[in-house]
């Protein structure tokens, strides 16, 4: 099942992709031809790349390039989302603040006897890689410029 986040988006992530991989990268990541490709490009009609082709071509893109151009669409999508629920800065403050507690309180936890295995490392990076998502959403709100609600409603200084 496909789904259209931004058609004109996807379309120029596709042609972007088409113009920079070999030709060969290509079609061994995503098993079609080049015109497919193309036509799942052109935003006028009604295909769309599938999930499982953008997360191929993110593969390659990511190997070559170091890029993930569907992946942020979709990260963009997400927040547009979640975005459309009220939100003020100081929750999100409270929200961080939590999650950086929770991980002081890990490494703690983790530190006791001194030695950090594997599976203690894994979770450090988990909960590292949670408040780094938290704060790009912040900031990724904050430069919208999404107003607080609470804010636009308050009349005095």
């Amino acid at each position: 099942m496909t789904h259209k986040h931004d058609a004109g988006s996807e379309a120029a992530l596709i042609n972007e992709a088409i113009n920079k991989l070999p030709l060969e990268r290509l079609r061994d990541a995503v098993n079609k031809t080049q015109s497919a490709l193309y036509k799942i490009a052109n935003p006028t009609n009604s295909l769309s790349l599938s999930f499982k082709d953008a997360i191929a071509l993110d593969s390659v893109l990511k190997e070559l390039y170091g890029e993930t151009p569907f992946l942020n669409l979709h990260i963009q999508a997400l927040d547009g989302i979640s975005s459309l629920a009220p939100w003020g800065r100081e929750d999100s403050g409270l929200r961080l603040g939590g999650l950086v507690g929770d991980l002081q309180r890990l490494i703690a936890d983790n530190n006791e006897d001194g030695v950090l295995d594997d599976a203690e490392r894994e979770e450090e990076i988990e909960h590292c890689g949670k408040l780094i998502r938290k704060t790009q959403s912040l900031q990724n709100r904050l430069i919208a410029g999404r107003p607080n609600p609470k804010a636009a409603n308050d009349t005095n200084p």
